[in-house]
């Protein structure tokens, strides 16, 4: 079966706008609750679906995410949950599922059956914040065995040469960090953004999604002319703090204002 990720980059081109990317921490507030988040974006027309794995130490996440995921991993949330309930996802929609995790879970599970775990379930991709490429061999190995597309980050400071060597290991897409820092911050789009994310699309003739700090319709709106996706995690996970039928009413009327913003 091809790769849903695959069909996405090759389609991207013909999108009606800017593709949006939703990111929510699974079992965030409970389990129940994150896979009412997920199926809202997709009957609302996400493009693709970040699936984070709650992990006790996310260096690339600020507070919003943090707390989400200590609070997942006291619920008790762990890969067995986050599995059932893409397999759950799969049961009705198509959208491309990518699951966003740091080494330390993943290592812990086995990589191997990590991957393959990943197919059986239906997940197109993964994300993994702190992998360096140099030492992704065994990852990437797994896979390519599975079918499953591995995106990499890169980031304003990024080296020519270093963004040369993510394309060759990349698939689809590039993970563009439009600013330093972590997830969720206030963003100031540096008078640089454009061409740095020019320098990457050039470099690695890839299709970038650009994330962090973009909380707002209308920060999106500013990148959305210079990227192929736009990523939006902590605004989401703040809307879902409280875990009740409003939150829920509350995170599909932004995820549409956005979306539909995103429309050409």
């Amino acid at each position: 079966m091809e790769n849903r990720l695959t069909a996405l980059s090759q389609n991207s081109d013909m999108a009606d706008g800017t593709l949006l990317v939703p990111y929510m921490v699974a079992g965030y507030p409970t389990l129940e609750r994150s896979l009412e988040a997920f199926e809202l974006f997709a009957e609302e027309g996400a493009d693709l679906i970040e699936i984070g794995i709650p992990f006790s130490d996310p260096l690339a996440d600020g507070v919003v995410i943090q707390e989400a995921s200590n609070r997942s991993l006291n619920n008790g949330t762990d890969l067995d949950d986050i599995f059932s309930l893409v397999k759950s996802l799969r049961k009705v929609h198509e959208v491309p599922l990518v699951l966003m995790g740091y080494t330390n879970p993943v290592y812990k599970r086995g990589i191997s059956k990590f991957f393959s775990e990943c197919a059986e379930a239906g997940v197109d991709g993964v994300i993994i914040p702190d992998l360096a490429p140099q030492e992704s061999e065994e990852y990437l190995k797994s896979a390519r065995e599975n079918n499953i597309s591995v995106i990499f980050l890169v980031a304003p400071n990024t080296t020519d040469e270093r963004i040369k060597l993510i394309a060759e290991l990349s698939t689809e897409f590039i993970y563009c960090v439009s600013v330093f820092g972590v997830t969720g911050q206030q963003i100031n789009l540096p008078e640089d953004l454009k061409e740095y994310l020019e320098r990457v699309k050039r470099l690695s003739r890839r299709k970038i999604l650009v994330g962090f700090g973009i909380n707002s319709k209308e920060s999106a709106l500013k990148l959305a002319p210079y990227s192929d996706g736009i990523v939006i995690g902590s605004a989401f996970v703040k809307l879902l703090s409280s875990d009740d039928d409003n939150s829920i009413n509350e995170l599909r009327s932004f995820f549409r204002d956005i979306r539909q913003s995103l429309r050409k």
